[in-house]
Order: structure tokens, then sequence, then C-alpha cells
């Protein structure tokens, strides 16, 4: 009876782990991002420091280091890169695919627009 029991209790907290809501991706690269500036006061660095943890969830995984040097270099230029970036991560991670990550053009598309509203 312990014994079955035990196992009622465990399988009700694994359903309820699997059921608990994941992070929002912009909220962990956020939150990354804004600790590790705190400490370092550089950008390019945060922001590899954010998409390293980011990188570990699906469908990031599938994000290449030249990828991410590649993001890390191109939103390092502006004032709140972690703002932009993690609009840009969201929506890669709604689509549940990374493709908009490499798509140079389209970044650059995005990155026009944020200069222009001043991040």
């Amino acid at each position: 009876m312990l014994a079955l029991t035990f196992v009622l209790l465990i399988s009700a907290a694994v359903l309820v782990l699997r059921m608990r809501p994941e992070q929002d991706v912009q909220i962990v690269f956020a939150k990354t991002y804004l600790k590790t500036y705190r400490a370092t006061r550089d950008r390019k660095e945060s922001l590899l420091a954010a998409l390293a943890v980011v990188r570990k969830r699906a469908p990031f995984s599938d994000v290449s280091d030249d990828d991410a040097a590649f993001l890390a270099d191109l939103f390092g230029r502006l004032h709140h890169p972690h703002v932009v970036l993690g609009q840009v991560l969201r929506t890669a991670d709604h689509k549940r695919s990374v493709g908009s990550l490499r798509n140079r053009a389209q970044l650059q598309v995005v990155m026009d627009g944020a200069r222009a509203q001043g991040a």
C-alpha cells in the first residue's frame, strides 16, 4: 500500500512539472543579458552569454556558434539590444524555427527599423 502511494505521488509530481509553463524565451534572454551586462558592461559578451542560455532550448539548439556571434555583432550596436533581439527570438520561438535568425537581409531590416525608432 505504501509503495502504491509513493508511485502515485511521484507520478503526480512528474505530471505537475510537465504541465508547468516554461518561461518565455524573451524573458529568459533579457534576464540573462541584463545580469551579465551589469557585471561586464560589454554588450557583445552579454548577448553571447544570453544566447548560450537560450541555445539550450528547442528550437534554438540548432543555432551555431557562428550564428550567435553574428547576432551578437549585429545587435550589439544598439543601445538596448536585448529588447530587439528578444523580440526576434520570441518570433522564432512561436514559429518553432530558427530560419529567421539566419536570414541576414531580414535581420538587417529589423535593425534598420529598430534604429529608426531609437533603440
